[in-house]
């Protein structure tokens, strides 16, 4: 629920910045603020951890928000190329084996390389080894190879806002060829089944 909070709040903030409407912090808080309240419905979503209430999640969306407001502003690091940007994979080229995607911002970095973000509110974080063979983001790097071209730099980018942490990773054309390859055989496996 709160993640999903937060990803809306970021997707508006950097639609607004995509118009040279930066919000203050204040406003941005404000709106959580008023999306957490019209969505928060306590007969529908149940908290798991008995020692948590809504409080400590209102709290942590307010917490991701402001620490990524401040660590990020005035928003001029890097050119956003998309939010909530869909991308399609045809993996055999044929349409049999498609998989789609919603990629939370694309942008473009002052050397070009394309950046394929995601945002994460939860409170773990896993390894360099785990993020290094991470299936998600690669496989949007596949699609986007379609739109952007196979030549063009592209790093994957997990930003850990509970944490404040930003982790990266890149793929070789041959990690992405095998990542593509065991899709394929994954897929079959699956519609086996």
């Amino acid at each position: 629920f709160v993640g999903k909070r937060v990803h809306e709040i970021l997707e508006r903030l950097y639609q607004f910045v995509g118009r040279e409407q930066l919000p203050s912090l204040r406003r941005v808080l404000e709106r959580y603020h008023a999306e957490f309240d019209e969505h928060y419905d306590s007969d529908r979503i149940r908290i798991v951890r008995s020692e948590l209430d809504v409080a400590y999640y209102r709290e942590l969306g307010v917490r991701c928000l402001s620490d990524f407001y401040r660590d990020r502003y005035p928003f001029d690091q890097d050119e956003t190329l998309g939010l909530e940007y869909h991308v399609q994979i045809d993996l055999g080229g044929d349409g049999r084996h498609r998989v789609q995607g919603f990629i939370d911002r694309v942008s473009r970095t002052p050397d070009g390389t394309i950046e394929i973000q995601d945002y994460k509110t939860g409170k773990w974080v896993p390894s360099r080894k785990q993020l290094d063979v991470d299936r998600q983001l690669a496989l949007y790097q596949l699609g986007l190879m379609t739109d952007f071209g196979a030549e063009q730099p592209m790093r994957l980018v997990w930003l850990y806002l509970a944490r404040g942490r930003t982790l990266t990773s890149t793929r070789t054309p041959e990690q992405l060829e095998h990542l593509r390859r065991d899709t394929i055989v994954l897929i079959d496996q699956v519609e086996a089944t």
